[in-house]
């Protein structure tokens, strides 16, 4: 994979017109899932992680979907944010340059890329080529810890 998956890039592999269509028109395709209101609140803003080459946040319910920087908003198709009566809730990002620096850095550690039908599920599936160094970030990791953990692993990897 040679970019970090959004949630707009997820989107469109579905067919849909961006993020915010997805999350509104997702259960008209499978009803079982939860329909979200239309609104969005300022309450409980869930923070933005990179997990395996892919823009997620995490809800309190232990759900995880996918994140658009370019629009940042959030809405769990497991629990369909009953905590907020439906609304979709805020994403942290970092700022607009970290986010460009974070997914440039993921994307120097190699990896070893598995089948799949879409480039989500490639970049779900795909393995680390160097030992541990998955392309995930977490909040709070900076750029340094990033190139970091890249020489660490090239380290061990040359000691082998």
């Amino acid at each position: 994979m040679t970019k970090i998956i959004n949630g707009s890039d997820k989107a469109l592999e579905e067919r849909f017109k961006d993020h915010r269509d997805r999350i509104a028109r997702m259960p008209d395709r499978i009803k079982s899932l939860p329909k979200w209101n239309g609104n969005t609140t300022p309450k409980d803003p869930v923070t933005a992680r990179i997990d395996f080459g892919r823009w997620v946040a995490d809800c309190h319910c232990g759900g995880a979907e996918y994140v658009d920087f370019s629009d940042p908003i959030f809405f769990c198709f497991s629990c369909g944010n009953k905590a907020h009566n439906g609304s979709a809730r805020r994403v942290i990002f970092p700022d607009a340059t970290d986010i460009a620096d974070i997914e440039n850095a993921l994307l120097e550690r190699p990896v070893i890329e598995r089948a799949g039908l879409s480039d989500s599920a490639r970049s779900l599936h795909s393995v680390p080529a160097l030992a541990g160094l998955s392309r995930s970030w977490n909040p709070g990791e900076t750029i340094e810890d990033l190139k970091a953990q890249h020489s660490k692993a090239i380290a061990r990897a040359k000691v082998k």
